[in-house]
């Protein structure tokens, strides 16, 4: 797997990867608004966070499996953000593999002191797949999200490399 940073064109996949608006809920945290009508819109989305977030996807033999997002927080910390693999490829370990390339990025190309993400305590999938990879759960940070009208509870988690 290699990853590389996403284009205008992955914008497109990553629409069709979700299987409805209310997984694209879950997965921005409700912090992208409304679901994009297009690739074109989710792109300029994000486009316009560009100064401190910048787009990754994941290719597994040339064919785009998964995206993240990082967030630089400042000061060496960096966040992983809407997380996302194909809904035809979920299942076969390639978050777990997203993962690692992820974090070795931040430690190896962006000298990371500290990496972080937050999982809806709901999404015991991708809370697993986190912890799997060396996450930890911050203790005492757990957070509420407003959700499709409703607080939702999440886990801070940081990378453990012990």
């Amino acid at each position: 797997m290699i990853l590389r940073p996403s284009n205008e064109k992955d914008a497109d996949l990553f629409l069709s990867w979700l299987k409805d608006e209310s997984e694209f809920d879950i997965l921005s945290g409700g912090t992208l608004g409304k679901m994009p009508h297009s690739g074109k819109e989710l792109y300029d989305v994000f486009m316009s966070r560009s100064t401190t977030e910048k787009q990754y996807t994941v290719e597994d033999n040339g064919v785009p499996v998964g995206q993240f997002t990082l967030r630089d927080a400042g000061d060496g910390c960096y966040k992983i953000c809407y997380v996302i693999i194909d809904k035809n490829r979920r299942k076969e370990g390639l978050g777990r593999q997203m993962m690692r390339l992820a974090v070795d990025y931040c430690l190896n190309e962006l000298k990371a002191k500290n990496i972080s993400l937050v999982v809806f305590k709901r999404n015991t999938a991708a809370f697993n797949c986190y912890k799997d990879v060396g996450f930890k759960v911050v203790e005492g940070k757990e957070s509420m999200f407003m959700l499709m009208g409703k607080e939702e509870a999440c886990y801070e988690m940081i990378w453990d490399n012990k």
